[in-house]
């Protein structure tokens, strides 16, 4: 749609300066997915997430759930900053300063409680990935991963990368 920006800027330099909760995003944009992009355009932050949410379960449009998602960082969703910096590292590698963004992104989604952007800037701190490597402060980050439950994938994905640095598993050739 017009009214979105191209996704080119860096998340954490369009990020809202504080958090919204987003409840009740899942599945709203599976039946009304035109319904959510104007609710998205009116600057709903929960529309805006969940149309990209639902875009990027179907592989179909890269450009717009990528656009979805910056908005609704723009929004105050941390949860979609991550989603963004994370795409930004994985689909876009030779990005210039797209790891250093990444990672400013992820550093600033954990401060916002984002399970999974406090799991992503403790892989970045322990692999030295667009910031130099600092596994202590790895480790004093990873846990902020687990605010929202043990079971949570980001929890888990953050014990397993402490359990690694921990063991110096990350420091074999």
């Amino acid at each position: 749609p017009p009214w979105l920006r191209p996704a080119d800027a860096c998340p954490a330099d369009v990020a809202a300066a504080t958090a919204v909760a987003v409840d009740r995003w899942a599945g709203t944009c599976d039946v009304d997915l035109a319904g959510c992009l104007r609710r998205c355009e009116a600057r709903e932050p929960t529309a805006c997430y969940a149309a990209a949410l639902h875009v990027q379960s179907g592989r179909r449009d890269v450009p717009l759930e990528d656009a979805l998602f910056l908005r609704a960082c723009a929004l105050g969703v941390a949860s979609a900053c991550t989603n963004r910096a994370a795409a930004i590292q994985v689909r876009e590698p030779d990005r210039p300063a797209g790891a250093a963004c990444a990672t400013r992104t992820f550093e600033l989604a954990c401060a916002q409680r984002d399970p999974w952007g406090c799991a992503m800037f403790g892989f970045n701190l322990a692999h030295g990935t667009g910031v130099e490597t600092d596994r202590a402060r790895a480790l004093a980050v990873l846990p902020g991963a687990c605010v929202d439950s043990e079971a949570d994938p980001a929890c888990q994905a953050a014990r397993g990368l402490a359990t690694m640095i921990e063991s110096g598993q990350l420091d074999a050739p």
